[in-house]
């Protein structure tokens, strides 16, 4: 669940017609600058570990665009994974975060991601690969 404060901050970031909840729907109205706002709230909250990114590329808002975004989006908060689930991202360089176009299969990664952040952290380590936690 989302803080109210992240609620009121997607009503004022998003277009009109975007419903806001557990899934943020900000419509195909959409332009990168209203994305880079909602992800940034919804990233930012405090009772957020992790994101689905599940957009829709569109003549206005290209794919390779959204994974420079999501790209961005996690450089600034390390603390919350973000896993994209957008189909046909196809950029050069590399990219921080990883692009699963299932979402199911992309929720199953982020819960494994999880799971062993949790199990070092019980143990008093990481795994090489896990994200470090603030």
């Amino acid at each position: 669940d989302l803080s109210q404060h992240a609620d009121r901050r997607l009503s004022t970031v998003l277009p009109p017609g975007a419903s806001v909840g557990p899934a943020v729907d900000a419509t195909s109205a959409a332009t990168i600058d209203h994305l880079r706002k909602a992800l940034m709230a919804v990233a930012e909250d405090p009772g957020v570990d992790a994101v689905v990114a599940q957009i829709t590329a569109l003549p206005h808002l290209q794919a390779c665009e959204i994974g420079h975004l999501l790209d961005e989006v996690a450089q600034v908060n390390p603390s919350t994974s973000i896993v994209s689930a957008v189909q046909d991202t196809v950029c050069t360089g590399p990219q921080r975060v990883p692009t699963i176009p299932d979402p199911e299969r992309a929720v199953a990664a982020l819960a494994h991601a999880l799971e062993v952040r949790v199990a070092g952290c019980r143990r008093g380590t990481t795994h090489p690969r896990a994200v470090p936690r603030r």
